[in-house]
Formats: C-alpha cells, sequence, structure tokens
C-alpha cells in the first residue's frame, strides 16, 4: 500500500479512504489488508458465476451433512447390537 500512495501523492488515511470510495462506487473490486499494509485487486465476477460457486459449496456441504448422518446412524445401530 505504501507504493499506491506514494504513486497517488496522497498520505496512507488519505489513500485508504480513496480505495474505500473506488470500492464501495464498484470501479474496483479489491481488499485492504490494514496490519500487512497490502491491496489485493480482484477482478469483479460475474452474478452467475457467484451463484454458481456458492450453488456448488452448498451442495458439497449437504453431502457432508449426509455422509455425517449416515456415519452417526450406522455408529448408533452398532452401538445397539453389542448391547
Amino acid at each position: 500500500m505504501l507504493e499506491t500512495f506514494l504513486a497517488l501523492n496522497l498520505c496512507f488515511q488519505e489513500t485508504e479512504e480513496f480505495l474505500s470510495k473506488l470500492v464501495v462506487k464498484k470501479t474496483v473490486s479489491a481488499k485492504i489488508n490494514r496490519l500487512s499494509g497490502i491491496i489485493q485487486f480482484a477482478s469483479s465476477k460475474n452474478p452467475n458465476d457467484i451463484l454458481d460457486d456458492w450453488s456448488r459449496n452448498i451442495q458439497d456441504l449437504m453431502n457432508l451433512v449426509k455422509k455425517s448422518t449416515h456415519l452417526i446412524t450406522k455408529e448408533e445401530m452398532v452401538n445397539k447390537l453389542q448391547r
């Protein structure tokens, strides 16, 4: 981030405010890590791609829940047989 505010001829606070406004206006897509002073710029994604990723993540999560439920049921059945 140091290079950014030097290039813009602004102080650190002004640079952060300037970039924050650009992000809010959706002019750029970026994440600012204040602790390390690093700005990560990213290209904006198509909303359909975002929804596809979200759907895929939800599907993966549901598969894990299904598998966990199956294993829990199996364990309960084994414990009942041992009694």
